[in-house]
């Protein structure tokens, strides 16, 4: 099965050490296939430069380590192209 994690986990597992969310993540890499899509790694680099930039070091370490899935998405979408997805 194919993963994709938010923005928030993966920050919440760098700067906030979160265990529960480690674990969560090594069950995903090992039985899954975790999936990343280039609109989170954007976000997740702004996020941290504003909010947390003594930390961007451990942030690119920890992306660099980690084994996902790209999947690359446009910077910009056209209304008429949104699909209507239920979470």
């Amino acid at each position: 099965m194919r993963i994709m994690l938010d923005t928030n986990i993966l920050i919440s597992i760098v700067i906030f050490n979160s265990q529960k969310l480690k674990e969560m993540l090594i069950n995903i890499c090992d039985k899954h296939t975790l999936v990343l899509s280039s609109y989170i790694i954007q976000e997740i680099d702004e996020v941290i430069q504003r909010k947390f930039p003594n930390k961007k070091r451990d942030m690119e370490e920890f992306l660099f380590n980690l084994p996902y899935e790209m999947e690359y998405v446009p910077n910009t979408i056209l209304e008429k192209e949104i699909i209507n997805i239920k979470d």
